[in-house]
């Protein structure tokens, strides 16, 4: 079974540059980069004013776009990095959730969005749509949706990324939610905090659906971003010591799974 791949997204700090978060990558083993850049002033503190140079930034492995910043010359980047390096090398792209619009219309929107980026860049980008911990319905009925929604993304060969960084339901079925996105499911972005105490709602969340991920066998992308106090936002080695931590649970509770299966003599799948 492949591992996850494990990346230090750009939520976690407001006040590091690039070689920073290089460090902290390199501090913690992770395999890389996540940037958040649906602000622009976040990639330009962050990365770069140029999306093209930014996009050529070799640790990055995920890069998260509103719908608008896809429309008309903001496609120019990814068509000529698809032309010229080829679009296989580009960082999965995740278009996230567009604010203060209806989520059926905002769902509309995104796949818009994707369709024009898959347009731009011909197949071989992996092009994920942005989902939250989301109940709305108050009821089972929110599983229904993920479900037509992975079918929706699969007649394109989108995937789904789940953003557990912000609006966390506590009323989200975490375990069966995460058997109804699989496969399609290429990022989970969470939030670590200080301490499991201080994690709250959010955390509890997490945690259950990363603990159904992995007995799932799922080997997309981890973004981390841990929850730093202010002094430590801008130390490199507490942010590279969290994601450590992080990485570290992780990898215990793959080896228990393998374990455990390893004992099985065979095992049936219900979807």
């Amino acid at each position: 079974m492949a591992s996850p791949t494990l990346l230090l997204s750009s939520r976690s700090s407001g006040f590091m540059r690039l070689d920073r978060y290089q460090a902290a990558v390199d501090g913690a083993s992770l395999d890389g980069f996540d940037l958040d850049a649906t602000s622009d002033l976040r990639r330009f503190f962050v990365a770069s004013h140029s999306l093209p140079k930014t996009l050529a930034v070799p640790m990055l492995d995920a890069i998260w776009l509103r719908p608008l910043q896809l429309e008309g010359s903001g496609l120019q980047p990814f068509r000529d990095f698809a032309r010229i390096t080829g679009a296989e090398r580009l960082p999965q792209i995740v278009v996230d959730i567009p604010a203060g619009v209806d989520p059926d219309d905002a769902l509309t929107l995104q796949l818009a969005a994707a369709r024009r980026l898959r347009n731009a860049t011909g197949a071989a980008a992996k092009i994920a749509i942005a989902i939250r911990a989301d109940n709305r319905e108050g009821s089972r009925e929110h599983l229904d949706r993920l479900t037509l929604l992975r079918h929706k993304v699969g007649e394109w060969d989108f995937h789904l990324a789940l953003d557990l960084t912000t609006g966390v339901d506590s009323a989200w079925e975490a375990e069966a939610a995460i058997l109804r996105v699989m496969p399609r499911l290429s990022v989970i972005r969470l939030v670590v905090p200080r301490t499991m105490l201080s994690g709250g709602v959010r955390w509890r969340i997490a945690s259950r659906a990363v603990a159904a991920a992995s007995d799932s066998g799922y080997n997309g992308i981890y973004s981390i971003a841990p929850d730093l106090s202010l002094w430590e936002r801008l130390s490199v080695n507490a942010l590279a010591d969290r994601c450590a931590m992080f990485g570290t649970n992780l990898d215990r509770r793959s080896n228990f799974i393998r374990s455990e299966r390893s004992r099985l003599p065979g095992r049936r799948t219900i979807r």
